[in-house]
C-alpha cells in the first residue's frame, strides 16, 4: 500500500513537469530601442561664455526598425533638467544596430549654448519628446561633463594690467578693477609726512567694471584683445590710481585728524585683487556682452606719492 502511494504522489509530480515544460513561451515582440552612445560638443577646449555646440550619437539596440518619417530627437540638458539645446532634424530610420551622430539645431536661445564657468553636467536625452515607442524607454540619458576655464588671466605690472588670452575670432574688451587698503597720512605744508600719521581709511578701488567706460575715466585699465589665430598677451593701459582721489571718495583729510598746520592725503594703495570683465564688442568697438570674468590675487603696495 506504501508503495502505491508513493507512486501516485511520483506520478502526479511528472505530469505536473509535463504540463510546465510543454507550456509555451510568449516572445516579446519585436521594437527598437534607442540609447546615447556618446556626448561631443565644440570647440572641444571651452572658455567662460563661448558658444558651444553639442553632438549626441544615437544607436537603435533594439530588435526592429524606427520609423521612418518621425523626428530621432535628442535634448541637451542642464542639471536641474533645463533644455538648452536640441537636434531635431534626423528622420531616417536606424535599422537595429545602426548609430547616427546628431547636432544640434535649435534651442530656447538658438543652438548653441553659453559655456557657464567651471564644470557644468551635460545631459543628451535621446526621444526626449516620446515619439518613438521603444522597448525599453529607461536608458535614453548619458551625462558627460564640460569644463569651461575662465579663458583669460590678468596680472600687474606697474599700475597696467596684462590680459593673456586664447586664440580668438572676434576682438574682445577687458575692463579692468583694483581694489585694495588705502592708506593715508598727515603732511605739512611743506610736503613733508609727519611721522607716525599713516593710517589705514578703508577699501579703495581704481579703474572700470565695463569696457569702454564714457565717465571721467574713460579706459582707465581697459585693453583690447584683437582677433587671434594663437593665444595673445597685451597690455592695457594703466589704471590711474588719481581717480581715487578725483572721484567720489572725497579728500581724507575728512577721515583723519592732522596735527595743525598739515593735511591728510593718500600714501599707497595695498592692491588685494584686480579683477577683470571681458567683454564682446560691435563693428564699432562697444561691449555688447560679458563673456567671463577673472580675478587676480594680489598683494602689492602701488605708491600715490
Amino acid at each position: 500500500m506504501k508503495r502505491s502511494i508513493s507512486a501516485a504522489v511520483v506520478g502526479g509530480a511528472a505530469l505536473v513537469a509535463s504540463l510546465t515544460v510543454a507550456a509555451p513561451a510568449t516572445a516579446a515582440a519585436p521594437a527598437p530601442d534607442l540609447v546615447v552612445t556618446d556626448v561631443a560638443w565644440s570647440p572641444q577646449a571651452v572658455t567662460a561664455g563661448q558658444q558651444v555646440t553639442f553632438k549626441a550619437t544615437i544607436k537603435n539596440r533594439g530588435t526592429k526598425r524606427t520609423p521612418a518619417g518621425v523626428v530621432h530627437g535628442v535634448g541637451f540638458r542642464t542639471p536641474g533638467g533645463a533644455t538648452v539645446t536640441w537636434a531635431d532634424r534626423h528622420t531616417r530610420s536606424l535599422a537595429p544596430g545602426q548609430s547616427v551622430t546628431v547636432t544640434a539645431n535649435g534651442g530656447p536661445a538658438g543652438a548653441t549654448w553659453t559655456a557657464a564657468a567651471g564644470t557644468t553636467a551635460i545631459t543628451a536625452y535621446v526621444d526626449d519628446a516620446r515619439r518613438i515607442r521603444e522597448s525599453d524607454e529607461r536608458n535614453n540619458t548619458r551625462t558627460e561633463k564640460v569644463t569651461a576655464t575662465a579663458g583669460f588671466s590678468t596680472t600687474l605690472e606697474g599700475y597696467s594690467p596684462v590680459v593673456s588670452a586664447p586664440a580668438g575670432p572676434a576682438a574682445t574688451g577687458v575692463a579692468n578693477l583694483l581694489t585694495g587698503d588705502g592708506y593715508a597720512a598727515c603732511f605739512t605744508d611743506g610736503g613733508s609726512e609727519v611721522p607716525g600719521t599713516e593710517q589705514l581709511l578703508g577699501e579703495y578701488s581704481a579703474g572700470n567694471t565695463e569696457y569702454g567706460y564714457a565717465g571721467p575715466f574713460a579706459a582707465n585699465g581697459d585693453v583690447l584683445v584683437p582677433a587671434s589665430r594663437t593665444a595673445t598677451r597685451v597690455v592695457g593701459a594703466p589704471i590711474d590710481l588719481g581717480e581715487i582721489e578725483r572721484s567720489n571718495y572725497g579728500d581724507p583729510i575728512y577721515g583723519m585728524t592732522c596735527p595743525e598746520g598739515s593735511t591728510g592725503a593718500f600714501t599707497h594703495l595695498h592692491a588685494t585683487e584686480l579683477v577683470s570683465h571681458r567683454y564682446a564688442l560691435d563693428a564699432n568697438g562697444n561691449p555688447t556682452r560679458l563673456l567671463g570674468t577673472h580675478t587676480e590675487v594680489l598683494d602689492a603696495d602701488l605708491d600715490f606719492r
